[in-house]
């Protein structure tokens, strides 16, 4: 067993050789989980995994994140802590399931008031069998020993897991928070894929397995929908795409108006992936290149190399054809943490966009 000598943690009352400890008891159990896709082990700052795509066209990651609950009571009344996990990965992976997604890995989070190294692998073991049941990975956790706050018998358990899908077989999605102008919004909308943001629906886990139908144009909702409604839903679909296909038949026909005055249709995109749709689209060049999605998603600012290469990849395949960059719009609702701007009672006014440009 490893030894701890830092004065600070004892000195908060916290074991750290009993961290040491229960990572040794554990290992056991994570071992089963672990496929030829996991790099290294258990121990370090992050848990490695390599992304094997094969299958999958086109990779989106989804991930979830959840606790037990009250189930924790019942664990904790019968001492009983080896299948409380096995519930805490299943609240997580049955999430990423619903859409569509194969959960990859998953990593625990255990809050405790005292380090007990046999209880901890206890939970583990059940985290563990979860993962073994859902086919994914326990790359990693954490266990936080927090003396003072919480009772010295007294534990939580929540965990977080990340699946990939290809993203043909994301059909829809529902959220309760965002806006038109999101992120999220915008990345659906060059996807093809039908979403309704700020939903005002209550999301049941009732409704797990019931046939749900998102209708983008009405910005509507169903659940489980009675036969003549489902019946007029998929009639709209069908119309939908036809006049879908009709629109396919006018690729690389001239936009001309009746009265002969040429108009220029462009697209939007985000990334270097989106000049494929642009492309099959017959657009006639980028409207709008939204820089911004080259810094988000990172921990720090890409280089000028790098924005180099993606800008000239996007003007070469583009070929010639017009492309609108816009110069960056990062603050308001699109925060970058390694940006540090400062907190405004109005971002949407303040430093943000063209102003940050101008002071760097």
């Amino acid at each position: 067993m490893e030894k701890s000598y830092s004065e600070s943690y004892a000195a908060a009352g916290v074991d750290i050789t009993a961290g040491y400890e229960a990572v040794r008891l554990m290992k056991q159990y994570v071992a089963r989980t672990m496929t030829e896709n996991c790099i290294g082990g258990l121990g370090g700052f992050g848990g490695l995994f390599e992304l094997d795509c094969t299958g999958i066209e086109h990779p989106v990651l989804i991930s979830g994140t959840d606790g037990v609950g009250t189930k924790l009571r019942v664990a904790q009344y019968m001492n009983k802590h080896d299948t409380i996990g096995i519930d805490c990965v299943a609240m997580c992976v049955n999430d990423v399931i619903c859409a569509g997604a194969k959960p990859l890995v998953f990593l625990d989070y255990i809050a405790c008031g005292k380090n007990v190294p046999e209880k901890i692998a206890e939970i583990v073991k059940g985290v563990a069998e979860g993962c073994v049941q859902a086919g994914c990975s326990l790359v990693g956790g954490e266990t936080a020993e927090h003396p003072g706050v919480m009772p010295e018998d007294d534990y939580d358990l929540a965990g977080f897991t990340v699946g990939a899908v290809d993203k043909s077989k994301i059909l829809a999605f529902v959220t309760k928070n965002g806006s038109a102008n999101s992120h999220t919004a915008i990345l659906a909308r060059s996807m093809n894929i039908p979403a309704l943001v700020q939903a005002d629906v209550e999301l049941k886990d009732e409704y797990d397995g019931m046939l749900a139908v998102v209708d983008g144009f009405e910005g509507t909702f169903y659940i489980d929908p009675e036969a003549p409604v489902l019946a007029d839903l998929l009639r709209r679909k069908e119309e939908a795409d036809q006049a879908q296909a009709e629109l396919e038949q006018l690729k690389g026909l001239d936009n001309v108006t009746t009265d002969g005055r040429r108009i220029n249709i462009y697209a939007n995109i985000g990334s270097v992936e989106d000049v494929d749709k642009v492309l099959q689209s017959d657009a006639g060049g980028i409207g709008l290149f939204r820089s911004e999605f080259i810094y988000l998603g990172r921990e720090d600012y890409p280089t000028e190399e790098e924005q180099f290469e993606i800008y000239k990849e996007v003007l070469s395949r583009m070929g010639g054809k017009k492309v609108i960059i816009r110069t960056l719009d990062i603050g308001a609702d699109k925060q970058v943490d390694y940006f540090d701007l400062p907190k405004e009672e109005n971002p949407a006014m303040g430093y943000r966009a063209i102003r940050i440009c101008l002071t760097r």
